[in-house]
């Protein structure tokens, strides 16, 4: 199995029922062979949990890039790749129109819960198709019509499907999103507050500045160091906004707020420290717990009890 996160990764989602949802692609001669969705059943009592079934996913549906469930579906998980995919428990499947998606991989899905009725459906994909990267980075959500652009590839060019994007979302209002990517020169981010994008796509928020990595055989193809394939992440907390962590281009672990507010509620970038392929969490207080690479696996809680 590779090693990203938002893409290709192992990725696990448990449901109301205490049972684990998995999805991971198989590697083969370093190229993704095929990808694999399970159910395992009763996680939280269980000594020994055990897999109702594990299917292999069809080709035709591409190889799974993420996971998402909705508590209002607890017999139902969802998977994306080239398509949006509705899991059923025995394991069948279908495709689900919710989102229309394009192909390539650069893409995430979460679902935002709602009180007594289906979760919206939040997907970024990050403006590749395959091999072209002069598309937009879009946003799209199971309440609109069409797509909307959050990043605008002439004036940030580059992006490769070697990056992945984030996507976060708000426990205060379900119907907004913030996302994030890359470009050749740096992190960006942009918002939506449930209406549309608070920066426009040709002024989206440059979290840091950071160059290509691999130029390959002559051209950038949007790795850049030392994110590489591995997304930055998000966390909503208590009270609404979102954290994001990220690799900085100094190699530490970079930590900030942001609100669909404005740039004006965002509050400054937290240094952490040195360390790689951070991962964050929120309790019910609102506080972060981290996970991130430094010579092991290191964790890390921030108090965050002014959010």
């Amino acid at each position: 199995m590779p090693g990203d996160s938002g893409g290709t990764g192992p990725e696990i989602k448990i449901d109301p029922k205490d049972r684990a949802w998995i999805s991971f692609s198989q590697v083969e001669a370093n190229v993704i062979a095929k990808s694999w969705i399970g159910l395992i059943n009763d996680v939280s009592y269980s000594i020994t949990p055990n897999w109702l079934w594990l299917n292999e996913v069809d080709p035709y549906i591409g190889f799974v890039i993420d996971l998402a469930t909705d508590p209002y579906y607890p017999d139902n998980a969802w998977i994306i790749g080239d398509h949006l995919v509705k899991i059923n428990q025995d394991g069948t499947m279908g495709y689900d129109n919710d989102i229309l998606t394009d192909r390539g991989e650069t893409k995430i899905i979460e679902i935002a819960p709602r009180e007594n009725q289906e979760g919206i459906k939040h997907m970024n994909h990050g403006g590749c198709s395959d091999s072209l990267c002069w598309i937009e980075s879009f946003y799209r959500n199971s309440l609109m019509v069409s797509k909307e652009a959050w990043m605008d590839p002439y004036t940030y060019p580059g992006r490769g499907d070697h990056t992945r994007v984030g996507i976060g979302l708000d426990l205060e209002h379900p119907d907004v999103a913030y996302l994030s990517g890359s470009s050749n020169d740096g992190l960006f981010i942009n918002v939506w507050d449930g209406d549309k994008m608070i920066f426009p796509t040709t002024e989206v928020y440059k979290l840091e500045n950071m160059h290509c990595g691999d130029q390959g055989t002559g051209g950038c193809n949007g790795a850049f160091a030392p994110m590489g394939r591995f997304a930055s992440q998000w966390a909503p907390v208590k009270g609404g906004g979102a954290f994001i962590c990220w690799t900085g281009s100094d190699n530490h672990i970079k930590l900030k707020y942001v609100h669909h507010e404005g740039e004006c509620l965002f509050d400054d970038t937290i240094d952490i420290g040195p360390g790689a392929r951070c991962d964050i969490a929120a309790d019910s207080d609102g506080n972060i717990h981290m996970v991130y690479s430094y010579g092991g696996i290191k964790y890390r809680k921030i108090t965050t009890s002014e959010y």
